[in-house]
């Protein structure tokens, strides 16, 4: 007799919340906390973190994808947002999410010019 194999259930989203979103240079990277392991993850568009591939899609929120399945995790939800999502709940022993200005190795050597060897 032959075994018929079955298919398992897709894995959920990874329950994750979104900390913050960095630009260094030209790459952009999201900075989120696994919710169940709490452990912190750097991830970039195009990286694929528990089945999930990752699109950073604004200064503000990435897009988790899996075929058809979509998950958006924003640092900021609008308040009359009735869709939320667990990440965007905050937590008592989690940090509260930080907006980083964008700043390019060209704009920190203007703000921060070197000087001299002071006589």
């Amino acid at each position: 007799m032959a075994r018929i194999p079955v298919a398992l259930p897709p894995s959920p989203a990874p329950n994750l919340r979104l900390l913050g979103l960095i630009r260094i240079d030209d790459t952009d990277l999201a900075i989120v906390r696994d919710l169940g392991d709490r452990k912190v993850h750097r991830l970039r568009t195009g990286d694929v973190f528990q089945d999930w591939t990752v699109t950073i899609v604004s200064r503000a929120a990435i897009e988790l994808s899996r075929d058809e399945d979509r998950q958006e995790l924003r640092m900021f939800s609008s308040r009359g947002d009735q869709k939320r999502n667990d990440a965007d709940e905050p937590q008592d022993d989690a940090p509260s999410p930080v907006k980083v200005p964008e700043l390019t190795m060209e704009m920190f050597k203007q703000r921060f010019p070197q000087r001299g060897p002071t006589p």
